[in-house]
Order: structure tokens, then C-alpha cells, then sequence
């Protein structure tokens, strides 16, 4: 049975105040969450360390919650201040591998690291929907991993301008076939789509929260495999990472696992928020959200009107959320503000993203704006 998603949607104040199809840039808060970081403000006032003492347990719940989430243990993710922090943590950690294989186009965070800390880089081209299936060809991965002997493929599981999708499962084969590491940012993809790592292996997986896990700023995720741990030395180091007081590195001590990266305090209140938004997503279901994006997004792709170009013209096992579309008029942004319609712009056109508070109803408000 589908969730009632017109009292899911009335959870979430915003969407009386705009149409909003920008949740690849920033994802709506429920009331449920603004509840709950008040709450973590007013004790905080009320209490101070009393009440700062209990959360060290309330973290390790979240790391359960997120590792039942994306299928894992919880000893594995590290809770992290955002995607880019976790970025700048795992690339000096992987410089003795030297090379990487990165996606023209994709996203900086994702891409500028490797080039900072001099890694041999190689790149992929994205290819245009019309004149190419898949906009990342995996055979074209595959073939340079193997001619070159790539260690390391970075790569956005969503790409953030055009939704396009990526077969993690497939490329997790093509990396194990080529004993190649396989590093993913999952930011456009946490909220959108099922992850299932026991399912879909990879070594390392990273994520912001604060798009269409709707979890609001300060609370990121990092899993990495036990195995990259170990084979590698960690590039930073505080008592947050070892749970110790010790003042001297003593790593056989402090059994270092993925909490290496936790490193100073965690933004408690920003976490209590992540936990709070995965109950609420697992009590609508994570496959049944996977749906409705789906729906909504084909239902906008059909009904497109003639003079613009689908550039997310994808299968919708490619899909997301995400459609980027060509517009031949300069000002549609600011008519579609105007009508208090939120998108963004994003390289040549325009990116709409839907996400499962938005309706068949505000998906023809913006076809008739768009008219």
C-alpha cells in the first residue's frame, strides 16, 4: 500500500510557501525535524554537559540507523561534517596508489582533491543522451582501468546536472575484475534510491544529507570497507578517532576503524536530525519514494511542451529525480520565480528535481508556466 503522500507532503512547511522542484540543490525540512533540533537547542540551554554526556550514545544509534539504512555495519560509517570534508580525508590516504580515473563534468568535490594532492588523472567523457544510451559508457571505464592500470575510480552514483544514473553494481564488477578501488559519492543518490551494499559492493561511499536524504546542513556520512582501513595509513587523527585519552599514536591500541575520520566533536544536533529522517523515510519506505520520484518525473517528461529539449532523456533505470531541460528562453528562470516555482540552472539549461513531496498538480502548475 503507497504511503498518503498529501499528509507526508503537509509535514513539510515549504511547500506551502513554493512550488519547489530544487532538492538537488537543497532538500525540504519536515516540522518533525525542526522539532527535534529544537529540542536538542533546549536541553543543550537547560543542561549543558548533563545533557551533552548522553549523546555520545545517541551517536552510535545513529550510526546503526544509517548502516541498516544503506546495508552495513555501523562500525564501517563515520559520521562526518559533509561530502567535501569526507573528500579531502580519503584522498591523502590514498596517495601511495598514485592514479585515478575520474567523469568529465562531474562534480568539483568530487573531482578537484585528486588533482590538489598531484594524482596521475585520467578522465572519462560524459556523452550527450542523443548520442549515446548511456551517458557514461562502462565499457569505456572498463577498457581505460585496464589499459592503464587505474587503482582508483571516483564517481557520482546520481550526476548532480543531469540525474543520470550510473549501474553501481556493474562498475563494482568491473572494479573488482581490474583490482581497481571504487570511491562513490552517493550525495545525489542518499533518499532518492534503494543502496544496498551487501548487494552492490564498494570500498569507500560518501554523502552530504542535506538534499534528498532531507536531513538539513552539518551531518555527512562516510562507509569504508574494514579492508581499505587496513591497508592504508590514516591521514588524520584526533581523540574522537580512538575513544582514548592516550597522547601517544599507539594504532594496534586503538583498533582505528572507519571512526578514524571522526576526528573532533560531531554537530549533535545535525545527527539527531539524520536519525530522525531516516525513521521517517523508512516509515515511508525507501523503494516506494524510488516510485513516486520516478512517476512524478516521467509524468513531467511526457508532457513536456515541444520547444524544450529533454537533456535527462534517460531509460528509467538512469533515472532519478533530476530532468535537465534546454530552454531557448533566457527568462524562464526568473517567470518561474515569479510564479514562485524554485529550480535551478545548471550548465546549458535548466535542472528540475522532484522529490516525494511534490504532486501531479504542482508538476502541471510548472508545465503551464513553462508553456
Amino acid at each position: 500500500m503507497d504511503p498518503d503522500w498529501q499528509k507526508i507532503r503537509a509535514n513539510y512547511p515549504a511547500t506551502e510557501n513554493y512550488t519547489y522542484f530544487n532538492t538537488a540543490s537543497c532538500g525540504l525540512i519536515s516540522t518533525a525535524n525542526l522539532n527535534c533540533n529544537q529540542r536538542y537547542q533546549n536541553l543543550l540551554g537547560q543542561q549543558g554537559s548533563v545533557y551533552r554526556d548522553t549523546l555520545f550514545d545517541e551517536m552510535q544509534k545513529v550510526k546503526t540507523a544509517v548502516g541498516g539504512f544503506i546495508q552495513t555495519e555501523p562500525e564501517n560509517i563515520a559520521l562526518i561534517p559533509n561530502f567535501s570534508s569526507g573528500m579531502n580525508y580519503i584522498v591523502p590516504m590514498l596517495k601511495s596508489l598514485g592514479s585515478v580515473l575520474l567523469i568529465e563534468n562531474d562534480y568539483p568535490s568530487l573531482t578537484l582533491p585528486w588533482q590538489l594532492h598531484n594524482y596521475e588523472v585520467h578522465w572519462v567523457p560524459q556523452n550527450p543522451p542523443q548520442a549515446s544510451k548511456d551517458t557514461i559508457n562502462l565499457d569505456q571505464i572498463a577498457e581505460t582501468l585496464r589499459a592503464k592500470s587505474i587503482k582508483i575510480l571516483a564517481i557520482s552514483w546520481v550526476q548532480y546536472a543531469t540525474g543520470f544514473t550510473v549501474a553501481i553494481k556493474q562498475l563494482s564488477n568491473i572494479c573488482k575484475e581490474n583490482n581497481t578501488l571504487l570511491v562513490v559519492d552517493a550525495t545525489q543518490a542518499l533518499g532518492a534510491i534503494p543502496i544496498d551494499l551487501t548487494d552492490t559492493p564498494v570500498d569507500i561511499l560518501m554523502g552530504s544529507c542535506y538534499k534528498w536524504a532531507t536531513a538539513g546542513f552539518g551531518n555527512g556520512i562516510l562507509y569504508i570497507h574494514p579492508d581499505v582501513v587496513a591497508q592504508f595509513d590514516t591521514p588524520v587523527i584526533g581523540k574522537g578517532s580512538t575513544g582514548l585519552y592516550d597522547s601517544v599514536y599507539q594504532p594496534e591500541k586503538m583498533g582505528l576503524q572507519a571512526r578514524i575520520f571522526e576526528v573532533g566533536h560531531h554537530n549533535y544536533g545535525a545527527f539527531l536530525v539524520l536519525s530522525q529522517t531516516l525513521n521517517e523515510i523508512n516509515e515511508m519506505g525507501i523503494h516506494n519514494i524510488y516510485n513516486r520520484v520516478l512517476t512524478l518525473t516521467q509524468y513531467f517528461k511526457e508532457r513536456l511542451p515541444e520547444q524544450y529539449t529533454i537533456i535527462s532523456d534517460y531509460a528509467p533505470e538512469q533515472s532519478t529525480g533530476i530532468v535537465a531541460i534546454k530552454s531557448r528562453d533566457s527568462k524562464i528562470i526568473e517567470k518561474l520565480k515569479q510564479e514562485k516555482i524554485i529550480i535551478s540552472a545548471r550548465g546549458e539549461g535548466l535542472r528540475i528535481s522532484m522529490h516525494f513531496y511534490n504532486t501531479l498538480e504542482e508538476v502541471d502548475h510548472l508545465l503551464q508556466v513553462l508553456s
